[in-house]
C-alpha cells in the first residue's frame, strides 16, 4: 500500500539539503515560509553547491515584488545553521532565533535578534506564526505553530526519519523536559508536522501520541535492566536497546543516560559513582 503524502500549505515551500547530521537522515530540510514577507528556517548544510538549491526559491520570490524578513534557526546544532552566516550577509537579513540558541553560536558580523516565547511572526494578511520554546532536545529550541491550518513546523521536536537523541551531556538535553514539550506540541492538536528531517508527517497529533509511547517504552526498558547491584550504563544501554547494531550503541548511550537522569530524580534509579541501580521508588 503507498503511503499518502500529505499536501503541504500554499504558503511554504521545502527544500531538503544535504547535511551534516545523524543517521538514518541524510538532509535537513530548509523551509521557505511566506510569499510577500518571507523567511528562511534552518539552513543547514555547510557542503559546496546545497545553498544553491536554495537561492534560486528565494530569488523568485525578490523577483515577485516578495521580501525576505530574515534567517529563523530553529537551534544552534550544526545541521540547521551552518549555511546560516553566509546566507545572512549574502541577502543582509537579521539571524533570529532564541537567546539561548543566540549565546551558542559566532554570528560573526551577522545582525540577530532574539525570539522568545509567545512572539508572533506576522508575515502576510492571513499568515501569522505563533513562536514555541520547546527546550528538552536543544535549550533554545522554537517550533512555530500556524494555527489556521494547524501546521507545525516541528524542527527536531518530532522527526520524520530516525529518532530525536536528547543528549544530557554540556547542558543539551533533558528527556523530562522534552517529554513535557511533546505533551504541549500535542495538546495543539496539529493537523501537518513538518519536521527538520524526514516527511511531512499527516495526523500530527497522533505521530507526537505515538512519539511520547516510544519514549516511555524505551524507559521501561531502561528501568527494567536496573538491579539491586550497580551496572555501568554501557552495560544497560547494551540490555535496553539489544535490538540495535553494534555500531549504535554509541548513541544509544547517551540516550541511556538521558532515561537514567530522570529516572534518579524520580527516585526509580540511583547513582554510585559512574554505576546505576535501582531507585527507592522501584520496591513500593
Amino acid at each position: 500500500m503507498l503511503a499518502v503524502v500529505p499536501r503541504l500549505p500554499s504558503w511554504l515551500l521545502a527544500i531538503p539539503l544535504r547535511s551534516a547530521t545523524l543517521p538514518p537522515a541524510t538532509h535537513t530540510t530548509c523551509y521557505l515560509l511566506g510569499r510577500e514577507q518571507a523567511i528562511v528556517v534552518d539552513p543547514g548544510s555547510a557542503y559546496p553547491g546545497e545553498l544553491a538549491r536554495l537561492r534560486p526559491a528565494i530569488h523568485r520570490l525578490l523577483g515577485s515584488g516578495g521580501a525576505l524578513a530574515a534567517i529563523l534557526l530553529t537551534h544552534h546544532h550544526r545541521d540547521h545553521v551552518a549555511g546560516a552566516a553566509t546566507l545572512a550577509l549574502e541577502l543582509r537579513v537579521p539571524v533570529i532565533a532564541h537567546e539561548r540558541t543566540l549565546a551558542r553560536l559566532a554570528l560573526v558580523g551577522v545582525r540577530t535578534r532574539a525570539l522568545g516565547e509567545g512572539a508572533q511572526l506576522a508575515l502576510e494578511p492571513e499568515l501569522a506564526l505563533e513562536v514555541l520554546h520547546t527546550p528538552g532536545h536543544a535549550p533554545g529550541h522554537l517550533c512555530l505553530f500556524e494555527p489556521r491550518e494547524r501546521v507545525l513546523l516541528g524542527g527536531d521536536m518530532v522527526p520524520g526519519l530516525g529518532t530525536t537523541l536528547v543528549d544530557p551531556g554540556a547542558g543539551e538535553g533533558d528527556l523530562a523536559t522534552y517529554l513535557a514539550s511533546l505533551e504541549r506540541l500535542r495538546a495543539l492538536e496539529p493537523a501537518l508536522i513538518l519536521p527538520a528531517h524526514g516527511p511531512p508527517l499527516a495526523e500530527g497529533e497522533a505521530a507526537i501520541r505515538r512519539l511520547i509511547m516510544h519514549r516511555l517504552w524505551r524507559e521501561h526498558r531502561v528501568e527494567g535492566a536496573l538491579r539491586l547491584e550497580p551496572r555501568d550504563a554501557l552495560a544497560l544501554a547494551r540490555e535496553a536497546y539489544a535490538e540495535l547494531a553494534p555500531w549504535q550503541i554509541g548513541l544509544a548511550l547517551r540516550s541511556t543516560l538521558a532515561h537514567l537522569e530522570k529516572l534518579e530524580r524520580e527516585g526509580r534509579a540511583a547513582r554510585e559513582g559512574e554505576r546505576w541501580r535501582r531507585g527507592v521508588r522501584a520496591f513500593r
